[in-house]
C-alpha cells in the first residue's frame, strides 16, 4: 500500500510541543529517519516512503496537524499534482470533451477546484513532483492515448481560449465599484452584442447592468458572474460552483444558458454540489471521493444519471470502491405526521416594512411535534420575514408570536464572526439538550465534520465553515422548536 502523510500548517506548532510525532515514532526510535524536522519550514517532515503507517504520531499530535492514510500502490502512477512536501495530493483528471458537459461532484477540500484551476491553465500539473516539476512534454507524454494528451498541447502552446467562473467572485470583480455593464464592455472578446444582450435576458440581470457590484446581493453578482462568463468568446468554459446564492428560479435559467453554449460546440466543465442542477446539466459526470485536505480521486467517467446515482449509492461498481459507509435515501414524508401532537400554530398574519414597499401575507397553518416543514420560495419573496415572524422577531400587530412560551433555537441567513475565540469556546457555550450531551461528537460534530474546526479560532473560518458551527450550535441548544 502507498501512503499519503499531510502536516497542516496552520495547527502543527512545534515550539508549543515536545514534538511527540518524533520521539513516539516506531521507525525513528529503531534509527530509520521516517519523520524529522525541517528547521527551514520549521515543520515536522514525514517521509513517506519510510513511513510504516502505524499512525502513532497522528494520535500523540496535541493539536491534531498530522493525517496519514493507505491508498493503493496501483493509483501513485496516477497522481497529477501535489502542491508541496506532505500535502494535499490529486489523483487522475476529469476528461472534458467537446459538445458536451462534464460535471465534478464531491465533498468540499476533496480537489474540484484544483481539477479546474489544472484543466483552465492557471496551475501546470507536476505529476506529483513539487520539487522538480516537469515540462509540458513530460506532462503531455504521461497523458498519451486519451483525449488529456490533445487537450494539454494545445493548452500549452496557447491554442486554447479558457474563459473561467471562479468560485470566489472577487477573483472575478477585483473593483466592486465598478458597474456590471462596464464589466460587460471591458471583459475582453465579447460575443456579437445581439448574442450577450440575449444572455442577459436570459439570466433575468439586465436591471444588474447599471448598477455598482458593491450593491448587488450574493445572488445578484452570481448572475453578473455567469453573464460575463457565457459572453466572452472561447473553446473551452469552467464554472466553479454556478449554482450557489441563486434560488430555484434562477438555477433553472443558469442552467439553460450554460447548455446553450454546448449547442454551439463548446466545451464546459462545472463543479456542482446541487444534485439535481448536476443531473440538469451534464452530459457526463466524474465524482471525487477520498480525504479532505489529504488526497482527492477523481472516478472514470459516468452518464450523467448513473453517475448521480452512484454518488447517492457510496459505492463506485466499476472501481470496487466504497468511499460512503452508506447510501443516502431520501424518505417520503408520511401523511401520519399530521395524527400526531400539535407543535406550534399561527393564524393569519400580514406584515410589511416601513418604508420599502414589501408586504408578505401568511395564511394560518401549523407545525406537528416531530414534524419538519420546508419554506421554498425564489429570493426576496419573504421566507427569511416569515421565519422571523414566527420566532417573534419581528413584530405583527394584533397577533401574539407563535413560539411565545416556546423554547426556540433560531440560525439567522446572516452569520458574523464576532465572536473572539476558537469554534469549540464558542460551542462549549452553549446550552446543550440533555438528549444530546453524551452523543454530540457522534450526532452533530462528526457528521457535520467540526472537529478539526474545534481549534480555530471563529474569525478566521471560511463563509461555509462558520455555517456549520452555526447549524451545529442551532442543533445542540436545548429547545422545542429549530427554525434553521
Amino acid at each position: 500500500m502507498g501512503r499519503v502523510a499531510v502536516v497542516d500548517a496552520d495547527r502543527c506548532k512545534p515550539k508549543d510541543c515536545t514534538r511527540p510525532c518524533i520521539s513516539f515514532c516506531p521507525m525513528v526510535r529503531g534509527r530509520v529517519e521516517a519523520i524529522r524536522m525541517d528547521e527551514e519550514r520549521g515543520l515536522p517532515v514525514i517521509v513517506e516512503e519510510l513511513c510504516s503507517g502505524c499512525g502513532i504520531c497522528v494520535k500523540k499530535c496535541p493539536f491534531h496537524a498530522l493525517k496519514v492514510l493507505n491508498v493503493p500502490e496501483e493509483l501513485e502512477g496516477e497522481c497529477v499534482h501535489r502542491y508541496g512536501p506532505n500535502s494535499f495530493k490529486l489523483y487522475r483528471l476529469p476528461i472534458p470533451r467537446r459538445g458536451l458537459i462534464t460535471g465534478l461532484i464531491g465533498k468540499n477540500g476533496i480537489g474540484k477546484t484544483t481539477a479546474l484551476r489544472i484543466l483552465s491553465g492557471e496551475v501546470k500539473p507536476n505529476l506529483g513532483e513539487w520539487s522538480t516539476p516537469p515540462s509540458w512534454d513530460e506532462v503531455i507524454r504521461r497523458f498519451r492515448g486519451s483525449l488529456l494528451q490533445n487537450y494539454f498541447r494545445d493548452l500549452s502552446m496557447g491554442r486554447l481560449r479558457i474563459i473561467v467562473k471562479p468560485q470566489n467572485l472577487l477573483d472575478l470583480f477585483p473593483d466592486m465599484d465598478l458597474k456590471a455593464s462596464d464589466l460587460m464592455e471591458d471583459g475582453g472578446e465579447v460575443e456579437e452584442a445581439s448574442d450577450s444582450k440575449g444572455v442577459i435576458e436570459a439570466l433575468d440581470a439586465a436591471d444588474l447592468m447599471g448598477k455598482r457590484l458593491s450593491t448587488l446581493s450574493g445572488g445578484e453578482l452570481q448572475r453578473v458572474a455567469l453573464a460575463l462568463t457565457i459572453s466572452r468568446e472561447g473553446d473551452v468554459y469552467i464554472f466553479d460552483e454556478p449554482s450557489s446564492h441563486l434560488d430555484v428560479y434562477q438555477r433553472i435559467r443558469a442552467s439553460k444558458a450554460v447548455r446553450g453554449l454546448v449547442e454551439k460546440g463548446k466545451t464546459v466543465i462545472l463543479s456542482e454540489h446541487d444534485l439535481v442542477m448536476l443531473d440538469y446539466l451534464s452530459d457526463q459526470v466524474c465524482l471525487l471521493y477520498g480525504e479532505p485536505g489529504v488526497y482527492g480521486i477523481v472516478s472514470h467517467v459516468h452518464g450523467a444519471r448513473q453517475g448521480v446515482n452512484v454518488y447517492l449509492d457510496g459505492y463506485i461498481p466499476d472501481e470496487n470502491v466504497r468511499f460512503r459507509r452508506e447510501a443516502i435515501k431520501f424518505q417520503a414524508a408520511s401523511m401520519r405526521m399530521r395524527d400526531k401532537p400539535l407543535g406550534i400554530s399561527w393564524p393569519e398574519m400580514e406584515f410589511s416594512y416601513n418604508g420599502e414597499g414589501f408586504t408578505l401575507r401568511v395564511h394560518a397553518g401549523d407545525v406537528r411535534s416531530g414534524e419538519v416543514i420546508a419554506v421554498l420560495g425564489p429570493n426576496g419573496i419573504g421566507k427569511t420575514t416569515f421565519i422571523k415572524l414566527i420566532a417573534g422577531l419581528l413584530p405583527c400587530r394584533g397577533v401574539r408570536p407563535p413560539t411565545e412560551g416556546y423554547r426556540v433555537s433560531y440560525k439567522p441567513q446572516q452569520i458574523y464572526s464576532r465572536f473572539e475565540g476558537t469554534a469549540g469556546e464558542l460551542l462549549s457555550r452553549v446550552e446543550v439538550a440533555p438528549s444530546l450531551r453524551d452523543v454530540a461528537e457522534e450526532r452533530v460534530i462528526g457528521p457535520l465534520g467540526l472537529s478539526h474546526l474545534l481549534d480555530k479560532r471563529v474569525d478566521r473560518l471560511s463563509g461555509g465553515e462558520l455555517q456549520k458551527i452555526a447549524v451545529a450550535a442551532c442543533i445542540l441548544r436545548d429547545a422545542d422548536i429549530y427554525l434553521i
